[in-house]
């Protein structure tokens, strides 16, 4: 077994662990707001996808997130190099 500094072994530190928190907060009304937002941008940039994948790239992903790549149209003459 692999020991940590501490002493213990790490399948037995991870066995400790349960899942991670939606967010470090110690105030209940702060994490359901915290979830509630996410949520919302979740639901924003699924409708965003959908409507980008059914072929409207002009469809209004939420702030802040990474949206998918436009579909590669080819070179357009006047920049290709000569």
């Amino acid at each position: 077994p692999t020991l940590n500094l501490w002493g213990s072994t790490v399948s037995s530190m991870l066995a400790e662990r349960g899942p991670a928190p939606p967010c470090h907060t110690t105030l209940r009304s702060l994490r359901r707001e915290f979830v509630a937002a996410y949520y919302a941008f979740v639901d924003a940039y699924l409708e965003a996808s959908a409507l980008f994948r059914s072929g409207k790239l002009e469809a209004s992903f939420p702030t802040d997130c990474f949206p998918p790549p436009r579909p590669f149209t080819g070179l357009v003459e006047t920049l290709a190099p000569p």
